[in-house]
């Protein structure tokens, strides 16, 4: 399970939705001494997100309590394998079968171009199911003191 502190924003039955901060590194990736992991953040532009997530547990939280949310490892990967090689592997595939089939570099070309945006077109209406949004959805795992942020540790 992936684990982020969040604050809550608001709170609609079995729906909360919470600001979660984005993490620029450790302290000395954030001085751009380190790995730059810092320096990427803030050329990336990430700011905090608001996030709906699911609170199975019925977990009694009000607007501005600290949260502990979480996602499924396994969610994630499927999605990204989803959303990544399903395209890239209609693509080869298509490329394939048009080179043993004979056809010139340029119509190779344009099938697995073709190929290409078949697949993201199917990985996005694969991901706009209802059983997906719910599968990629963070829970509410934990509320109280022990969520809050303490002090920056390295």
């Amino acid at each position: 399970m992936i684990e982020e502190r969040a604050r809550v924003d608001s709170v609609h039955d079995h729906l909360v939705t919470v600001t979660a901060g984005a993490k620029q590194g450790c302290a000395t990736c954030a001085e751009g001494k380190g790995c730059a992991g810092g320096v990427l953040g803030k050329l990336a532009n990430r700011k905090d997100r608001r996030v709906q997530v699911s609170n199975p547990h019925g977990l009694h939280v009000k607007p501005g309590d600290w949260v502990r949310i979480g996602l499924d490892e396994s969610a994630l990967v499927r999605g990204a394998l989803t959303v990544y090689l399903l395209p890239l592997v209609a693509m080869l595939v298509v490329a394939a079968a048009a080179n043993l089939a004979g056809a010139g570099e340029g119509l190779t070309t344009l099938l697995a171009i073709a190929a290409l945006a078949a697949g993201f077109m199917l990985a996005a209406r694969l991901q706009r199911k209802p059983d997906a949004a719910q599968r990629h959805r963070p829970v509410l795992l934990g509320a109280g003191q022990a969520c809050s942020p303490g002090p920056a540790t390295n």
